[in-house]
């Protein structure tokens, strides 16, 4: 690696968008056997995941 690679100090965060988050989610789950850490819903929906606080109160 370049000393000037080493020097950078920028983040690159992927990231992903779908028209149905809920079922993009799901599919990642099924397909690559990632696991939910958390996900954050709207004030309108409620979160498909029991275990996050939004969900219970």
């Amino acid at each position: 690696m370049s000393s000037q690679a080493k020097a950078c100090t920028s983040t690159v965060i992927p990231s992903l968008r779908y028209r149905d988050a809920v079922a993009g989610i799901d599919w990642l789950v099924r397909a690559f056997g990632l696991e939910k850490k958390a996900v954050y819903m709207g004030r309108t929906t409620q979160s498909p995941t029991p275990s996050s606080p939004s969900a219970t109160a």
